[in-house]
């Protein structure tokens, strides 16, 4: 329900939750209606307190991921088209690169993953060219583990813990 409140947030300067507690829209903070100050939580808070805490956590989150969609440049729907013309589902390859990097071409990890689509194994060609590291993972990883293994999905570790999941949205 909270979340369904963020709509007014951008014509109202408060939002209302409950009889004595509102978010501020402008610095996002949680306040009590009577005194207008931030709520402190305290150690052995209540259940009362803890559920407000979490919920504004969980809003916090929701605005984070709303501005990363809002704010994602132009070369980064690139990238999606690009990942578009393969024979995959393009929302979970367009969610999994991004958790993976960020959809960022010359990304790499401290284990030595590279590009958009962080693959480990990296012949000497250039990774950071979108279309060339998308068309190494679709032809050596994802193809390989679809014909063998029944997923093309499980060369990347983020597919497999289900942590692609949280970007689907901006896909849809």
């Amino acid at each position: 329900m909270l979340g369904l409140l963020l709509v007014p947030a951008l014509v109202k300067s408060e939002i209302s939750i409950s009889d004595n507690l509102y978010i501020d829209t402008e610095s996002f903070e949680l306040l009590k209606l009577k005194e207008r100050e931030p709520i402190q939580i305290v150690p052995g808070e209540s259940n009362y307190d803890k559920a407000i805490r979490e919920a504004e956590e969980k809003r916090q989150k929701v605005l984070v991921r709303m501005l990363e969609f809002v704010l994602m440049p132009q070369w980064k729907w690139d990238i999606v088209e690009i990942i578009k013309k393969y024979n995959w589902d393009w929302k979970i390859a367009s969610a999994i690169f991004y958790g993976e990097s960020g959809l960022t071409p010359d990304s790499y990890n401290y284990i030595g993953a590279c590009g958009v689509t962080q693959l480990y194994t990296c012949p000497n060609i250039d990774w950071s060219n979108p279309a060339v590291n998308i068309d190494y993972a679709y032809h050596h990883k994802y193809l390989p583990a679809l014909h063998n293994r029944g997923n093309g999905w499980l060369p990347w570790e983020i597919y497999t813990k289900g942590l692609h999941t949280q970007y689907l949205y901006m896909f849809d």
